[in-house]
């Protein structure tokens, strides 16, 4: 299942509020969280891929050391 911004920013909200949310229904399925620990969980991987699936480019740098 392909996770939308929007499903990312409606799990980041039910985290923060911490109303005792155990269960969630994001797209077409249904979650249920034994603790925020789980909601965390599943928001790193929504998160991941999103990340993923974006074509935004990345840029990464050398590190150099003389080897004292």
């Amino acid at each position: 299942m392909a996770f939308t911004q929007a499903d990312v920013d409606a799990l980041k909200a039910a985290i923060v509020s911490r109303q005792g949310i155990h269960q969630m229904t994001i797209g077409d399925r249904s979650y249920t969280f034994d603790s925020v620990d789980d909601m965390v969980k599943l928001l790193g991987k929504m998160e991941q891929d999103l990340g993923a699936s974006s074509n935004v480019p990345r840029t990464r740098y050398g590190a150099f050391s003389k080897g004292v």
